[in-house]
């Protein structure tokens, strides 16, 4: 089984793998052991696993392990677990390993250096603790010279993890990490919500038995000159029945390709994965109809362009080039549909605004006209104050705006005093009633009390009863 017929591949991976020589003193891995091991690893479709026993690592269980794995297609990294003595209650790191580091029993080498001054049985095991930090172990790695990374610790701590992988080899998985944000996922298996074509075959003609696998994502056709890409790309276009525009100027020339690649009875099938993951199969002869299969069964009048591919779009290189009038703005309108509804809304709101600027401009080139008529304001303001003046009219006119000013302050402090009276009566309204009544409780073996606590209650009643007349009468009515 090829994992990556159709390009790099989302696989599952776990980083903290442990096996029974951690366990077990003297065991010795055999093919039934590692057949049974990897088994489990391969009903749990783990593709990618790192063996991190703590604190040791086995050079012959994990080759033994590896040789099984290689054979189902499943990638095994030779890795430990570090226990170090940092924090309150000690930390656990993941170091994973290149290939280089199997020679010469390096890593055993390595980890016996963290921890020491003390013995094979005081560390190999999860509560053995390195007295080293973590800087300090990353630079005695560093100073091997030899490729290997630290497993973050949301990664091997995670349910599970994908990795978008290329290749089964320690450095695609060290790559997918550094570009984590597009090749990892954690807990939840990336799936391909857009329809697309896994791969193109033909039967008969110039192609036939070639076989073209497609990844889910970005593809890219390269040959020289007559190699063959334009007949892929036509014959894609005719089995998938989509129209050559009848202003396209090679036309006649396409529709010849596509005969000259398929000949006489020549098939070309094309296998796709619709946008709800179903399998499909679209086959169509030279000069005839396309069939349409779903799931392997037959499916007359299915649309291709809604069920199988959802609304493929297609340029062929001249069109992509075209620089004709409207050219550029039709490819726009293909490749982005209704979204350049969202586009035109935004235009037109910047248009808007531009006029708006524009109107306000278009004034202050008025700015002269309008300076000359505050000043005719300002002279005729100057003329009448001076008129005031002479019939002593400047001190009356003050003292009424004064008084203007001292009435309208007033009227403020009047409006605040009501507020309050209309919120205070709410007040009483809205508790009134609870209060009048509660008092009268008949208590069996506390009538004494409740005799006294009724007593003072009642004072609370008083107060209210105060409360109310006063908000009846308004302070405010003594200054009428």
């Amino acid at each position: 089984m090829n994992l990556f017929v159709n390009g790099a591949a989302w696989l599952r991976a776990d980083f903290n793998l442990h096996t029974k020589v951690e366990s077990k003193s003297g065991y010795d891995a055999d093919e039934n052991c590692c057949f049974a091991y990897v088994n489990e690893l391969a009903k749990a479709d783990i593709r990618v696993g790192i063996i991190t026993n703590h604190n040791r690592f086995d050079s012959n269980e994990f080759r033994a392990l590896r040789e099984t794995a290689t054979k189902n297609d499943i990638l095994l990294l030779p890795g430990v677990e570090l226990s170090l003595n940092e924090g309150a209650n000690g930390i656990h790191i993941i170091v994973v390993f290149s290939d280089e580091w199997l020679e010469n029993h390096r890593i055993s080498t390595f980890i016996a250096s963290m921890f020491s001054g003390k013995v094979v049985s005081e560390y190999q095991n999860e509560n053995g603790k390195s007295d080293k930090n973590i800087q300090q172990i990353m630079e005695e790695l560093d100073k091997t010279g030899l490729d290997y990374f630290l497993a973050p610790s949301q990664i091997w701590q995670s349910k599970s993890c994908y990795l978008k992988l290329g290749a089964l080899t320690f450095e695609a998985v060290k790559f997918a990490l550094i570009d984590s944000v597009n090749r990892l996922r954690l807990d939840d298996e990336p799936r391909y919500k857009h329809s697309y074509i896994k791969q193109i075959r033909f039967e008969g003609g110039t192609l036939d038995g070639q076989i073209i696998r497609f990844s889910p994502e970005l593809n890219t056709l390269i040959g020289i000159r007559g190699s063959g890409k334009s007949s892929i790309l036509e014959a894609l276009r005719y089995a998938l029945d989509i129209r050559i525009d009848v202003n396209d100027s090679d036309r006649e020339y396409k529709q010849k390709l596509v005969e000259w690649t398929l000949g006489n009875g020549g098939k070309v099938i094309i296998d796709t994965v619709n946008r709800h993951g179903q399998s499909c199969q679209v086959s169509r002869i030279l000069k005839e109809n396309s069939n349409v299969f779903i799931d392997g069964k037959l499916q007359p009048g299915v649309s291709i362009r809604e069920t199988v591919l959802n609304k493929p779009l297609f340029f062929g290189q001249k069109e992509l080039a075209a620089a004709g009038k409207g050219s550029g703005k039709d490819l726009v309108e293909k490749l982005l549909g209704s979204k350049c509804d969202v586009i035109r809304r935004q235009i037109a709101e910047q248009e808007s605004k531009i006029i708006e600027t524009v109107n306000k401009l278009s004034k202050i080139n008025n700015i002269g006209e309008l300076i000359e008529e505050q000043k005719r304001i300002k002279r005729d303001a100057d003329f009448n104050l001076n008129l005031y003046r002479e019939h002593n009219l400047e001190d009356k006119l003050q003292k009424r705006i004064s008084f203007e000013s001292d009435i309208r302050k007033a009227e403020k402090g009047i409006a605040l005093v009501e507020t309050f009276i209309a919120d205070v009566d709410d007040l009483l309204a809205k508790h009134e009633d609870d209060l009048r009544n509660y008092p009268g409780y008949s208590s069996t073996d506390n009538a004494e009390f409740f005799r006294r606590f009724d007593a003072h209650f009642s004072t609370v009643i008083k107060s209210m009863d105060s409360i109310k007349i006063k908000c009846l009468i308004s302070p405010l009515d003594e200054l009428a």
